[in-house]
């Protein structure tokens, strides 16, 4: 079987799935949360309570499946894509999680537009400069809290924090660099121009792989408290727009997704380097080959909450 985490923007969902990717009945754990806001824009979750609930999904997965003899083969992360904490030279959290509905970087946004050509960096990393990405968001940090700016010795999504405590190194997939706004989708290295107008070394982003990089041994803690996981390897985290495309059977230009979750999207997967990347779009990746090119909202079922 194969152990599937998908942590989103309202939920944390656990479950099992066999290799024909058919879920495994009754199997499966959800843990509700709320973003916490702020009256000027701010959205956000503390690390440390995320990774709480996805611990507990885990339990909860794990004690339902006891009696299964199936072995679990692997564990797979989707995590919501432009998410971003910042960690001090130990290790820990000196930020929230700040999420992709965070416009507290509104202004910060405005100004990378004066500093930098927007649609030659459009061209490169398939985001404009927006308050959603992390251009945007590093910018406003920097300006608004320098001394945490200083402090914050790597900046880094959710998905790479979860590895990191439960293995004490982390990756990133080109999946989730692909969301930040900081990537050359053509080249998949971090995008030089805008790290320099940040006055933000590579050294301080986690190194990048692909999808298929594992992470294997469990910390002793962890390994402990799951004894079914204490050697099998766990993939880094992919962005949840492009495993909606792969989970809906959308995964070549003949099909186009369309996202109705927290927030909402329509997509379309190329297994090709696009040409031009359209203006008006966003371009991300699946995996280093495969691209997703299409256009969000930031509404969808969270909009009857708000009502």
């Amino acid at each position: 079987m194969i152990l599937a985490l998908d942590i989103g923007s309202s939920s944390v969902r656990a479950g099992l799935y066999s290799r024909e990717a058919q879920p495994e009945q009754g199997l499966n754990a959800r843990r509700i949360y709320d973003l916490s806001t702020t009256a000027d824009g701010g959205a956000e979750v503390q690390a440390d309570f995320l990774f709480e609930l996805v611990c507990q999904a885990i339990d909860e997965v794990l004690l339902k499946g006891e009696s299964s003899s199936e072995e679990i083969d692997a564990v797979a992360i989707s995590t919501f894509w432009h998410n971003m904490l910042g960690l001090d030279s130990a290790q820990e959290p000196l930020t929230p999680v700040y999420s992709w509905a965070d416009t507290r970087s509104t202004r910060a946004a405005e100004q990378l537009k004066r500093l930098l050509s927007e649609e030659s960096c459009h061209a490169r990393t398939g985001t404009v400069f927006h308050p959603s990405f992390l251009p945007a968001k590093l910018l406003w940090l920097r300006e608004s809290q320098p001394q945490v700016w200083k402090r914050t010795a790597r900046w880094m999504s959710f998905g790479e924090y979860l590895l990191l405590k439960l293995f004490g190194e982390t990756v990133c997939s080109i999946s989730m660099a692909s969301g930040t706004g900081l990537l050359d989708q053509f080249r998949c290295c971090w995008d030089e121009e805008i790290l320099n107008v940040l006055s933000l070394s590579p050294e301080r982003l986690s190194p990048l792989s692909d999808f298929h990089t594992s992470l294997q041994s469990l910390r002793v803690i962890y390994a402990s408290r799951w004894p079914r996981l204490r050697s099998v390897p766990w993939f880094p985290a992919l962005g949840d727009g492009a495993c909606s495309n792969i989970g809906s059977g959308c995964f070549d230009s003949k099909r186009v997704a369309l996202m109705v979750g927290t927030s909402g999207a329509m997509r379309v997967c190329l297994d090709r380097e696009p040409s031009v990347i359209p203006p008006c779009l966003c371009c991300y990746h699946v995996d280093r080959h495969r691209f997703l090119m299409g256009g969000a909202l930031s509404n969808g079922g969270i909009l009857f909450e708000w009502l």
